[in-house]
């Protein structure tokens, strides 16, 4: 079975940003299918074209029909099932974080426990993160952060400046400055130097999930407690309730190549930053589950969650673009449909009247409007451009303009 995609660069845009959140497909995997557990903590795809994903029960591998699980039973290097952190090198080389184990390395067919894992004292591996002069470094619960040198494991703790010791994530910007996500702040080394960021400096919360810096030069900042932040040249802006992110704790960032901003949350599902709006996806609206671990996006522009409970969701454009009740129409149910000599459409629904769709802005006509009846059957278009509808009782109403007539 072939990989997911082909081998090199991206070969597909990102999601359609102009669609309503709620109008992507969504497809899922889990144990059912092969998935060692429904509990996915990260997700990357490697140069050949699989995804990669972290298991408390294993390492699998997807094709995009199947899994292929790598652990303690089949696979001497693993001592451990718990992989929570993965990293994928354009070489094709593989990174997995695990708990207790240090790190391992899968390149050519073959996993690897590297040398330098005797500097890491057995703790767990929270993330990791490969910069652009091609060091790799790795952040731990406890142990600060490294960097492997050669065939060592270089370290930063707090003794150095470091934060705090526990460090969830790790990214680098476009002056190459690298930034710590740690419990108790955010942290910036350059040219040797520690900078510490924290409540006092604006941010809404010091215990960091993620960050990730973006083309820009802007800082995203996931926190545990205060939703989302931006530090940028004008300083740190916070997103939360007002501006339409209601869950505090945000466990996962990623930003698309059309420069989308996904958040997965703690228990709200899945929300998207686009052209300064966000909208919000969930189990309601089709999510598999509200609680988002990690997001990436596959060369073909798909984008996949691991999630708690479920496992394995992808997102995708689709062939058709859904409108219903979520989008905005008055029903789920359209029992007639009509497009005019202006391109508006006409939907008549099962009782929520008629909807106008015009520039994207839905329009909703009902009883109280002076429709003969909500629920309509059929709809035509006179010589004249007014719109005529037969309801299911009432007779016959008419539409010219915004003037309704029966």
């Amino acid at each position: 079975m072939a990989p997911i995609s082909a081998l090199g660069q991206a070969t597909g845009p990102s999601l359609d940003p102009a669609r309503d959140i709620t109008q992507y497909t969504v497809d899922s995997w889990g144990e059912r299918e092969g998935l060692p557990q429904n509990f996915v903590h990260s997700i990357v795809q490697s140069a050949d074209g699989y995804l990669w994903l972290g298991t408390a029960r294993g390492l699998a591998r997807f094709d995009g029909v199947r899994f292929t699980v790598f652990d303690q039973q089949n696979t001497p290097a693993f001592e451990t099932n718990w992989v929570k952190t993965l990293w994928a090198d354009p070489d094709g080389t593989v990174w997995i974080g695990l708990e207790g184990q240090g790190v391992l390395r899968y390149r050519d067919g073959e996993f690897m426990a590297i040398d330098a894992n005797r500097d890491l004292a057995s703790v767990r591996i929270n993330t990791l993160f490969r910069d652009a002069d091609d060091i790799l470094w790795v952040g731990t619960e406890g142990g600060g952060i490294a960097w492997l040198d050669d065939d060592r494991f270089r370290g930063i703790d707090t003794s150095d400046g470091l934060s705090d010791n526990t460090v969830h994530s790790i990214t680098q910007d476009r002056d190459g400055a690298i930034w710590v996500g740690t419990v108790a702040g955010l942290d910036r080394l350059s040219d040797g130097q520690i900078e510490n960021f924290g409540i006092d400096d604006g941010l809404p919360d010091d215990r960091i999930y993620q960050v990730v810096a973006d083309p820009d030069g802007g800082l995203w900042i996931g926190t545990a407690a205060g939703g989302l932040a931006r530090l940028d040249d004008d300083g740190i802006t916070t997103f939360g309730p007002d501006e339409g992110l209601t869950d505090p704790i945000v466990n996962a960032l990623f930003q698309d190549r059309r420069g989308t901003l996904w958040i997965g949350t703690n228990g709200s599902g899945l929300f998207r930053l686009s052209d300064g709006t966000i909208t919000h996806l969930d189990m309601e609206g089709g999510l598999p589950s509200d609680l988002v671990w990690d997001i990436t996006e596959d060369r073909e522009g798909n984008l996949w969650l691991g999630l708690a409970a479920v496992g394995l969701a992808r997102l995708q454009d689709g062939v058709f673009r859904t409108l219903g009740d979520r989008e905005g129409l008055s029903s789920p149910i359209a029992l007639a449909l009509l497009e005019d000599r202006d391109q508006t459409l006409w939907v008549g629904t099962a009782g929520g009247g008629l909807n106008r769709i015009r520039d994207g802005e839905i329009t909703t006509f009902t009883s109280a409007d002076g429709l003969a009846h909500d629920i309509i059957l059929t709809l035509a278009q006179g010589m004249e451009g007014d719109i005529w509808m037969g309801t299911v009782a009432g007779g016959i109403t008419r539409i010219g303009g915004d003037e309704v007539r029966t």
